[in-house]
């Protein structure tokens, strides 16, 4: 069973909120947030989006409540995850979304242009193209963690500033690797 469950019924249990108050304030169904917060539901990234909203929680703390974050990231954080989260809380927004339909594909061709001595640039290019795709299918938070590396990889001043030659998006490499990771753990915990 999930454990985002208990996490749910804490936090209304916090503000005294019964599941159709919840249910007004999220624009979910009674019936869902019930199945979800007696932990027999997973939640869906929209139903989690919808969750930070309402509770007018951090996005990743409620994505790593309901594990779309790995427990130990969001607890102790590595450096990359630390930075990414300020990312993802953009990437929900009009103008991130803007900013990386408009600044990746001149990012990704510049990045293109750098000798790649390693191959480790190829691995973050196909990676990024990757996480690309799913973010112009994806929604809810799975789009935020998404769109919060797609950001992270367009900052030229991030851990490593950009322009320190192959060093300057290693970690980059990072962040784009952590974030397949939870990705495909998620969809492995929720079966599919």
């Amino acid at each position: 069973m999930s454990e985002f469950g208990p996490f749910l019924q804490a936090e209304l249990n916090k503000r005294a909120w019964s599941y159709s108050d919840f249910a007004s304030r999220s624009g979910l169904h009674v019936s869902l947030i019930s199945r979800v917060a007696r932990g027999h539901r997973q939640p869906t990234a929209n139903f989690v989006k919808r969750c930070a909203e309402a509770l007018a929680l951090p996005l990743s703390d409620v994505m790593a409540a309901a594990g779309m974050l790995e427990a130990a990231v969001a607890a102790q954080g590595t450096a990359e995850a630390r930075a990414l989260e300020q990312y993802i809380q953009y990437a929900t927004t009009p103008e991130g979304e803007a900013e990386i339909a408009e600044r990746l594909p001149a990012k990704v061709t510049r990045v293109r242009q750098l000798p790649d001595l390693s191959g480790k640039l190829a691995l973050l290019l196909g990676w990024v193209d990757e996480l690309a795709v799913q973010f112009s299918q994806a929604s809810g938070a799975k789009k935020a963690l998404i769109g919060g590396a797609l950001l992270y990889f367009l900052m030229p001043v991030d851990l490593v500033p950009d322009f320190i030659p192959v060093a300057g998006l290693l970690d980059d490499l990072a962040v784009v690797s952590l974030v397949l990771g939870m990705i495909a753990n998620h969809s492995e915990a929720s079966g599919g």
